[in-house]
């Protein structure tokens, strides 16, 4: 049997299961349910058909239930089937079936987010083309997007694709934007998210956290750092602003997401900060978060322990690694986990082997009291406790990784 003539027989026996609008949605596949609001969910994914709900339940301007195509296609995207809804897309078009735009932007929508092979995103898009779809603004900005993220593909593609949306008027979305920032970064572009944040903000949109993140991360990459701490200065104040008003980052209001959005701002500044080797600076900035109670994990204190190591400040490397031994402690983390991110990076640092190993002392000693007070006092004694000789901190060290 021909493609054309299994999607014909499939699309009528789909048509006998949905007769009309007034008729409740069912179908006896595995993993396709329904619920009493009239929805439709595949593969526990859900697919709300509001007009169909509304339809059933007596509404006097209902609007008509998805076409079988749509349905089916939804169903093969769930479940990871791409290539097979690409297919019957093909398919309803040989037999001039009914496929609206909707099925190609669900179709994009999916590839974009799943990093599907090229050859699957030029069916889909060669496919648009044969059907002539108009197309519209979340399924060009969908294709920035998988641009982005596609394995084998092109960064320029991606920046040719966010120009042509802006040259036709087309906005582009503030998700699209983070994507192709993630990826200019990965690509090592800098000014690149410089000038995509820019262009955001002449189009007169308001950068998220995420972009302001990546904009930190533009600038300590390019080695400017006073405009890496302005572009954290209006992140503060917009979180500030948005607290107040209620209305900024995606209308979240509460205090725990202006919270996670300072603590992102935070670990950004830092890391742009080590990695230029203004160690002052960053401590300071790990200073102030503390004062605001914002907790960065040990984590966002790694850059500036590598950078101290780097610079052969033996305070700042203590003080860096106290404080992550106390995070790392706080946040139920192995200390053989933590020593051997410490090792992996500093291990072949050349001339820092007695440096490293007080480090290693300070991270897999004994555990440092929770309170305040005592953390203070293991702190004062980092600076002079004594030194294992390198050997013997290294055995130390790899008995900690092997228990």
């Amino acid at each position: 049997m021909s493609a054309a003539s299994w999607v014909a027989n499939l699309i009528f026996f789909i048509n006998q299961l949905f007769p009309d609008t007034t008729t409740p949605l069912s179908d006896s596949r595995q993993g396709t349910k329904h619920d009493d609001n009239g929805s439709v969910s595949f593969g526990g994914s859900s697919l709300v058909d509001r007009e169909a709900a509304a339809a059933w339940q007596g509404d006097p301007s209902p609007r008509p239930v998805p076409s079988p195509v749509l349905l089916e296609v939804a169903w093969l995207l769930s479940w990871g089937k791409a290539a097979t809804a690409l297919s019957l897309l093909k398919a309803a078009r040989i037999v001039r079936a009914a496929c609206g735009p909707a099925c190609f932007r669900l179709a994009m929508q999916r590839l974009s987010s799943m990093r599907a092979p090229r050859v699957l995103f030029d069916r889909l898009v060669e496919e648009m083309c044969h059907a002539g779809q108009a197309t519209d603004i979340l399924t060009e900005n969908c294709c920035v997007r998988y641009l982005c993220r596609a394995p084998g593909t092109s960064l320029d593609e991606a920046i040719g694709a966010w120009d042509s949306l802006i040259a036709v008027g087309i906005d582009p979305d503030l998700r699209t934007a983070e994507c192709l920032a993630a990826a200019c970064l990965r690509a090592r572009r800098p000014q690149v998210v410089v000038d995509l944040v820019a262009s955001v903000e002449d189009l007169g949109l308001r950068p998220t956290p995420a972009l302001y993140a990546s904009l930190i991360a533009a600038y300590g990459a390019t080695g400017d750092v006073a405009r890496g701490l302005a572009a954290f200065a209006a992140m503060r104040a917009d979180a500030q602003a948005d607290s107040r008003t209620k209305i900024r980052f995606k209308e979240v209001s509460s205090q725990t997401s202006m919270a996670m959005h300072l603590r992102l701002g935070f670990a950004s500044a830092i890391h742009m900060c080590a990695r230029n080797h203004r160690l002052e600076q960053a401590r300071t900035l790990y200073q102030e978060a503390e004062r605001e109670n914002l907790r960065l994990g040990s984590k966002a204190l790694l850059p500036l322990l590598v950078a101290a190591v780097q610079t052969t400040n033996e305070e700042t490397a203590l003080w860096a690694a106290a404080r992550m031994r106390k995070e790392a402690e706080d946040e139920g983390q192995n200390d053989s986990l933590v020593t051997g991110r410490v090792w992996k990076l500093l291990a072949q640092r050349p001339g820092s082997c007695a440096l490293v190993d007080r480090v290693v002392v300070v991270l897999s000693g004994p555990k440092i009291p929770s309170d305040s007070a005592a953390f203070k006092k293991t702190e004062a004694r980092v600076a002079v406790k004594p030194v294992m000789p390198p050997t013997i901190g290294r055995i130390a060290m790899f008995r900690a990784l092997l228990v």
